[in-house]
C-alpha cells in the first residue's frame, strides 16, 4: 500500500460540495524501463483508489500505467459530515493497491568560444523558480501537489529516530538522509540565505569560487559559462538558471524524486564530459559553499519542484 498525503477544508456546511486532494507516493513503475545494466524494472503500479470516510466509500477509481509516478487525484464530494463540523483528515482512509544532448546544445549557445564569465549582481540575483513555466511553479507553491513534501513527512519521523538514537550515518542520497534534509530545510522555508564568511572558512570559498570558473572535462566548459554568461537561454529544451541552490534538496520531475545539490552537480560534470567527484567530495562541498555565498540574501525554498 502507497503512502498519501490527504489535503480537504477545514470545515463543511450540509450540502457544500468540496475538493479533496491526495499525493501517492508511488513509482509507478510500467515493466518497460531498464536498469543501468539492461535488466527489466519489474512492473510495479497502483491499480486502484479508494478514499473512504469513516468507513463509507466517497471515491473509487481504476489507475493504469500511463498514470505518473506519484500520482495527484483531485476528486469533488458532498459534505462528509451530518453537520456543520471541522474534518478530520486522520479519518479518511486512503485505500492504493499495487498492482549527450548537451554536447550539441553547446554548439548553438557557443558556449566554448565564451570569454571570461563575469559574477551576475547582486540585483540581478534570480532563483530557478523565476525560469520555470506556470505549471512547475503552481506545483512547488501547493503544498498539496509538491511531491517533495513526501519526503519531508518522512524527515519529520527520521529526524526523532536520529535524535534520539546514535544512528549509524545515513548514505549519501539514501531516502532517509534525502528525508531528513528536506525537513530541516523546510523550516527555514521562506528565510535569506545568510552565509557568515570568516578567516577559517574563506580558503574553502575560493576554492569553490575556482572550481565554478574552472573549465573541465572533454567539452573545456566552466559552470559560469552557462550560470553567469547564459542564463535565461536554454540547453537542450531547458532553461538556464543562475545556479542558486535555494530549493535543495528539491523534486525534479526528471529524475521522478527528491535529488541533493550533489547529486545536480555529478549531473552537469557527466554533461559536460567531465569525471564526477564522490558523493562528499571536499570539491563539492567547497562549490556548495561558494553556490550558498553567491545565493546570500535569497529565500529558501525547500522543497522546490523543477523540469
Amino acid at each position: 500500500m502507497a503512502r498519501a498525503v490527504v489535503t480537504l477544508p477545514a470545515q463543511a456546511r450540509r450540502g457544500e460540495i468540496i475538493e479533496i486532494k491526495t499525493l501517492a507516493a508511488h513509482p509507478m513503475e510500467t515493466g518497460f524501463r531498464r536498469t543501468q545494466l539492461g535488466e527489466l524494472i519489474p512492473r510495479d503500479i497502483i491499480r486502484r483508489f479508494v478514499c473512504t470516510y469513516n468507513g463509507a466509500e466517497v471515491f473509487r477509481v481504476d489507475l493504469h500505467p500511463a498514470v505518473a509516478a506519484n500520482p495527484l487525484i483531485a476528486f469533488t464530494t458532498e459534505r462528509l459530515c451530518r453537520d456543520r463540523d471541522r474534518l478530520d483528515p486522520r479519518r479518511v482512509s486512503i485505500c492504493t493497491r499495487p498492482c549527450l544532448v548537451l554536447a550539441a546544445a553547446c554548439v548553438f549557445l557557443d558556449l566554448r568560444a565564451a570569454g571570461a564569465a563575469a559574477e551576475i549582481p547582486p540585483a540581478e540575483r534570480r532563483s530557478g523558480y523565476e525560469f520555470m513555466g506556470r505549471e512547475t511553479r503552481a506545483m512547488q507553491d501547493d503544498d498539496a501537489t509538491n511531491p517533495g513534501l513526501l519526503w519531508v513527512l518522512d524527515g519529520e519521523i527520521n529526524a526523532c529516530r536520529t535524535g534520539r538514537q546514535k544512528a549509524a550515518p545515513l548514505a549519501f542520497e539514501s531516502r532517509d538522509l534525502l528525508a531528513l534534509t528536506a525537513y530541516v530545510a523546510r523550516q527555514s522555508r521562506g528565510l535569506p540565505i545568510d552565509i557568515a564568511i570568516d578567516e577559517p572558512t574563506r580558503p574553502f570559498l575560493q576554492a569553490g569560487r575556482e572550481t565554478f570558473y574552472r573549465r573541465q572535462g572533454q567539452l573545456n566548459l566552466a559552470c559560469a559559462q552557462c550560470h553567469d554568461d547564459h542564463w535565461g537561454a536554454k540547453l537542450a529544451g531547458s532553461p538556464i538558471t543562475q545556479a542558486h541552490p535555494t530549493g535543495y534538496p528539491l523534486y525534479r520531475l526528471e529524475w521522478q524524486g527528491l535529488g541533493s545539490l550533489e547529486r545536480r552537480l555529478r549531473s552537469c560534470l557527466a554533461g559536460m564530459r567531465a569525471e564526477p567527484y564522490a558523493y562528499g567530495a571536499p570539491e563539492f562541498v567547497d562549490l556548495e559553499l561558494y553556490l550558498m555565498w553567491r545565493a546570500r540574501g535569497m529565500k529558501i525554498e525547500t522543497p522546490a519542484v523543477r523540469p
